[in-house]
C-alpha cells in the first residue's frame, strides 16, 4: 500500500470517529432496507452510502475495503462532494406506514402486514380489498376482527419478512393467518387458512408449509375461503383424510345439499 494510500485511510478514520462520537441523537424510524441500492465510488466522492446507516470511503474511483457505521439514530445521506450521516433518512430508506389494496384471496376482514392500525375489506374473491383505519389508540385484532384500545405493545402486531430468504411468516402467534415472503418486497397482504384448516409447517422444513384442514367427519365440507372448491372427508388406512376438490365451472358448492350447483 502506498504511503499516501495509508495516509488517506487514517484521515478517514480519525473523520469518522469524530462524526459518530457527536451524535445523540436517538430518533427511532423504520427502515427499509430492502429499497437500498449499493453504490459505486464514481471518482468524485470520498464517502458512498453502504447501506441506509453505513457509509465506506473511497479513493477517486477506487473502493476501500472498510465500513462506518453511521452512530445512533444517523443515517446515510447522499451528499455531491460526499454522502454523510444526518439525523434524517433518505427517501428510500424509510418502511411506508401507508397500506395499500391488494387482491382478495378470500372473502372477509384481513390486518394489515406493515400497520396494526390497518385492515382490510374483503367483499369478494379476486376483488380489491377496501382499506380501514382504526381511531387513534386502537389497533385490529384479528379475534374479534374489530379494532380494540391498545393496552400494550404486544396489541400492534405486524410481520416482518427475512430479507434474502423466501418463507412463510406466521401473522404474530396465529396459526390461521399467515404472510408469504418472497426475499425481497415488503408484504402487503395477509392470508388467511379456511374454517377447519390451520398453518403448519412442512416437517422437513421450518420455512414452508400450507394449511391442513381437519375433517370432523366423513363426508363433504365447504372450503370458506373459496366456494367453488370443497373438502371430501373419508376414512383411508383406519384414519380420517381429505381431499380438496374444485366444483364444475358455473357451479359453487351448496352446504345444505352438500354436493356442487349452479349459482
Amino acid at each position: 500500500m502506498q504511503p499516501y494510500t495509508l495516509l488517506f485511510l487514517i484521515a478517514i478514520a480519525l473523520l469518522a470517529s469524530a462524526t459518530f462520537c457527536h451524535s445523540k441523537n436517538t430518533t427511532t424510524i423504520t427502515l427499509n432496507t430492502r429499497a437500498f441500492v449499493k453504490k459505486e465510488c464514481d471518482g468524485t466522492k470520498t464517502y458512498i452510502c453502504d447501506s441506509c446507516t453505513s457509509r465506506r470511503p473511497c479513493f477517486g474511483a477506487e473502493e476501500i475495503p472498510m465500513t462506518f457505521t453511521c452512530g445512533t439514530g444517523l443515517f446515510c445521506i447522499e451528499g455531491t462532494a460526499s454522502d454523510r450521516c444526518g439525523p434524517t433518512p433518505s427517501e428510500a430508506c424509510v418502511q411506508s406506514t401507508e397500506s395499500t389494496s391488494f387482491t382478495c384471496s378470500a372473502e372477509g376482514v384481513f390486518p394489515d402486514p406493515n400497520n396494526c392500525q390497518n385492515y382490510h375489506v374483503c367483499l369478494a374473491t379476486s376483488e380489491s380489498s377496501t382499506v380501514y383505519t382504526c381511531p387513534p389508540g386502537y389497533v385490529f385484532n384479528i379475534v374479534t376482527s374489530s379494532c380494540i384500545r391498545q393496552v400494550s405493545a404486544a396489541n400492534c402486531v405486524t410481520v416482518s419478512c427475512p430479507v434474502g430468504i423466501p418463507s412463510y411468516v406466521l401473522y404474530g402467534t396465529s396459526r390461521v393467518y399467515y404472510v408469504v415472503c418472497d426475499g425481497v418486497n415488503i408484504p402487503t397482504q395477509v392470508l388467511r387458512c379456511p374454517n377447519g384448516a390451520v398453518f403448519t409447517f412442512f416437517s422437513s422444513s421450518t420455512r414452508f408449509g400450507e394449511c391442513v384442514y381437519t375433517c370432523s367427519g366423513q363426508g363433504n365440507y365447504p372450503n370458506s375461503n373459496n366456494p367453488s372448491s370443497y373438502y371430501q372427508c373419508y376414512i383411508s388406512n383406519g384414519r380420517l383424510v381429505y381431499n380438496e376438490l374444485d366444483c364444475p365451472t358455473g357451479t359453487v358448492y351448496n352446504q345444505t345439499l352438500r354436493y356442487c350447483t349452479r349459482q
